[in-house]
């Protein structure tokens, strides 16, 4: 225990720093894919099974988001991988 970390975990960090990038573009992609699916619902087109159950979703990748403009001007690679 100190100020210093160890051989194993500073290797451990880089093996994961060399993916980062991979995984947040896809926590990116499948967050965008997720809240147009939603959306979807929210908009309750026929055979979607959440239809009528979803009352509103906010994410940055859709058009009917406010700050959509924004972000499709600031945000280039995705929108992130939260959504509301």
């Amino acid at each position: 225990v100190g100020s210093t970390p160890g051989a194993l975990e500073v290797w451990l960090l880089m093996r994961s720093l060399r993916t980062l990038h991979l995984r947040v573009e896809r926590q990116s992609a499948t967050a965008a894919e997720l809240a147009h699916w939603l959306d979807r619902a929210v908009r309750r087109e026929a055979g979607h099974p959440l239809a009528g159950l979803v009352h509103s979703v906010a994410h940055p990748s859709l058009p009917s988001d406010p700050s959509h403009g924004v972000a499709r001007r600031q945000m280039s690679g995705g929108y992130g991988g939260c959504f509301a």
